[in-house]
């Protein structure tokens, strides 16, 4: 392969020695038309492959992108027949919040965005206890969590 060209003709050349041993050239042109296709993710580029015209390309395992979850490519790359870029199309991540009583009993779930807040379900009431506070992060929330509720006893 002596001229790949993304969009055009690719050209070979084929050597070989006649009976006599003398050096012949051949040169085959417009064999078939080549495309590129180039994978992008996250702003940047992924991966870029020559495709012969018709022909598919199978894609990338898209990357990791924090609070992002991978949907699907933009587009199939299948019977290429001109230079293709496909994007990769992520979702955005959300996480369950769980606010639990002292003995593991749930009083509230929620689903969060990522890096949101939950709201805290009213203060739960116990005997011979004042409430003090929900214990763990629940105001820049990045994968799932539990929340328990925290008491001081009453003297």
């Amino acid at each position: 392969l002596t001229d790949l060209v993304p969009g055009g003709h690719f050209a070979c050349r084929v050597e070989s020695a006649n009976v006599l041993g003398q050096s012949q050239r051949t040169q085959l042109q417009s064999i078939d038309e080549v495309y590129n296709v180039s994978f992008y993710a996250g702003g940047r580029e992924v991966a870029s492959e020559f495709v012969f015209a018709g022909g598919s390309v199978t894609p990338p395992q898209a990357p990791d992108i924090e609070g992002r979850i991978f949907s699907h490519w933009n587009k199939q790359v299948s019977d290429v027949n001109a230079n293709t870029t496909v994007y990769a199309i992520y979702e955005d991540a959300s996480y369950t919040v769980t606010f639990v009583d002292y003995d593991g009993r749930v009083l509230k779930t929620q689903e969060v965005a990522f890096e949101g807040a939950a709201r805290a379900p009213q203060a739960p009431a116990r005997e011979g206890y004042t409430f003090k506070k929900w214990e763990g992060n629940y105001t820049f929330v990045t994968q799932d969590t539990t929340i328990t509720a925290r008491y001081d006893p009453i003297l």
